[in-house]
């Protein structure tokens, strides 16, 4: 009763402030101040006349921002990875922060990439500018700790991460971040797949080689390799337009007509791997990624073949 008192007064007192904020409690009060500190277990509220008041995160279903004349603070949000955001708290609902970015516009966090939200001078809020990111933050923090140690979360944590790189009140700075972002992921993509079709390249040359067919240059031929693979596994030259079909197909946007070519694949490499020696049913895992990379290695380069020419199934 005495701590509900000392809040009615200095709610009274509130017009003699530069600025307040409103906490909608779930009972229906409605308590105003200044909140000094905020994180996820609770809010701390600067009352005149009774002082820091401790509110649960629980307690409180909602922060009104009440902008009064004589304005001379800013709203610090800062980051778990070590930014800090100045400007204007908007509103703070369904664990969401909105901030009103001078130059930028209204930016959104989650309450699991805040630290903390503080309310500093323009002469803090000018040294906050200069050092781009403050020192007391963290360095070591792990998103893992708030988003789980799933792969898709941390896949999601990093993208985050390096999206708020830099100087993120500048949106300049948020859209270069995304498009370094795309870029390397890209590069790793065409890296990715360049090793991969170099890989394939090599493995069919040597099929060819062991298995009689003299074209082995055909292999590092696009398309061409398509083919090479056909006549190694003893297929007609025909079959060639079932690959074909399907990447039509794909193009369209007939998808069914793309289970063209993993069927020909599985006919394809059982031809293959009874050339060389091996069970048929082994050849069709070719289809199975990632086994089928190593499949394809091991008929390249494991064992000799037990004759020159394909066998028909």
């Amino acid at each position: 009763m005495k701590r509900l008192i000392w809040i009615l007064i200095g709610c009274l007192l509130l017009p003699g402030i530069a600025s307040a904020e409103t906490l909608l409690l779930k009972n229906g009060n409605e308590i105003s101040g200044v909140i000094e500190a905020i994180d996820d277990e609770q809010i701390v509220m600067g009352i005149p006349g009774a002082g820091s008041v401790i509110f649960k995160r629980s307690e409180v279903v909602g922060i009104r921002e009440e902008v009064l004349e004589g304005l001379d603070y800013t709203d610090a949000v800062y980051l778990k990875n070590g930014n800090v955001i100045l400007g204007d708290i908007q509103d703070k609902r369904n664990g969401e922060v909105y901030i009103d970015v001078p130059d930028t516009g209204i930016l959104t966090f989650r309450d699991a990439e805040i630290l903390t939200i503080e309310q500093v001078s323009p002469e803090q809020a000018a040294e906050l500018r200069d050092k781009q990111t403050v020192s007391m933050m963290p360095t070591d923090f792990s998103y893992e700790e708030e988003s789980g140690t799933g792969f898709a979360e941390q896949i999601k944590a990093w993208v985050q991460s390096r999206v708020l790189e830099g100087d993120t009140s500048d949106p300049r700075q948020i859209s270069t971040n995304i498009i370094n972002l795309v870029a390397e992921i890209s590069m790793w993509f065409i890296l990715g797949a360049f090793a991969l079709a170099i890989y394939h390249a090599v493995c069919l040359h040597t099929l060819a080689g062991r298995t009689g067919n003299g074209a082995e240059w055909m292999a590092w031929v696009p398309l061409l390799h398509i083919y090479l693979a056909c006549e190694v596994g003893g297929r007609p030259p025909w079959w060639i337009l079932l690959y074909l079909i399907s990447i039509v197909g794909g193009v369209v946007g007939f998808f069914p007509l793309l289970l063209l070519a993993p069927i020909a694949d599985v006919v394809t490499w059982w031809g293959i791997s009874t050339a060389r020696g091996k069970p048929g049913w082994l050849g069709a895992t070719v289809v199975l990624w990632p086994l089928g990379l190593i499949t394809i290695g091991y008929l390249a380069f494991c064992g000799d073949a037990d004759a020159g020419q394909s066998k028909e199934i």
